[in-house]
């Protein structure tokens, strides 16, 4: 045989060599690294609120449900199906003292029981709830509604004739008119009505800031002056009487 074609026979032995080589690494421990490995997380059912939830709402099963999450997300207040399966009925007729989004985890510290009165329940820590008489035409035409946030002007007849100042700005509005918490009626309708001739609003205050009210109360006529809504702030503060 010719050295050119024992030499070409050579090559082509060793070029198949080499592809079978590479084909049995292809299949080796290097390509199974590349596979996925799925692995299943562990859940748990969390205790959402299935709707929007407002302050004062009583809650019942309809607005609650289980929602499945992550378990390495779940936070201790949180009410898991394992801790307390029945919670849904268990928790049916507390009253929201503040509000919950839709999906968010009900926690009882947001909770009042409903052996507690609405007001007491929905009353800020160390605040206090102050009654004032006001008419449709001292309270912004009679469509303020619980939860908006006021201004609480004092007019007072002096010497030269009326006089009017803002003696408190920034109040939280709890009850008016009978009507109260997020749907801010009685009868459950979200509708912002006029209220009657004379009516009762009452407001969250400070210890001092209650002494102000009632002092204000005896001195002259009070009115309520609506805030925006972009215009809250944190809260109420106190001019005092001049």
């Amino acid at each position: 045989m010719k050295p050119a074609r024992i030499l070409l026979l050579v090559l082509a032995i060793s070029a198949g060599g080499l592809a079978a080589f590479f084909a049995s690494r292809g299949n080796g421990p290097e390509a199974q690294k590349a596979e996925t490995i799925i692995v299943q997380e562990d859940r748990s059912k969390v205790l959402v609120a299935r709707k929007p939830i407002g302050v004062g709402d009583r809650l019942n099963a309809e607005l609650l449900e289980w929602q499945e999450w992550p378990k390495n997300i779940v936070r201790p207040e949180f009410i898991t199906s394992e801790m307390a399966p029945d919670a849904k009925e268990e928790l049916s007729g507390t009253v929201a003292r503040f509000i919950f989004f839709e999906g968010e985890p009900i926690r009882e510290s947001k909770l009042a029981r409903s052996e507690q009165g609405y007001l007491s329940a929905v009353i800020e820590p160390g605040k206090r709830a102050v009654s004032i008489a006001i008419t449709a035409e001292s309270g912004a035409g009679g469509f303020i509604v619980p939860n908006d946030r006021v201004d609480v002007v004092l007019t007072s007849a002096t010497k030269t004739g009326d006089r009017s100042e803002t003696i408190l700005r920034n109040v939280k509005v709890l009850i008016i008119d009978s009507r109260f918490g997020s749907t801010a009626d009685t009868d459950g309708s979200s509708d912002k009505k006029a209220f009657d001739k004379k009516t009762i609003a009452v407001l969250e205050l400070a210890p001092d800031q209650s002494e102000t009210i009632v002092n204000a109360s005896e001195i002259g006529q009070l009115a309520l002056i609506l805030r925006s809504v972009a215009d809250f702030g944190e809260g109420a503060s106190d001019f005092g009487l001049q």
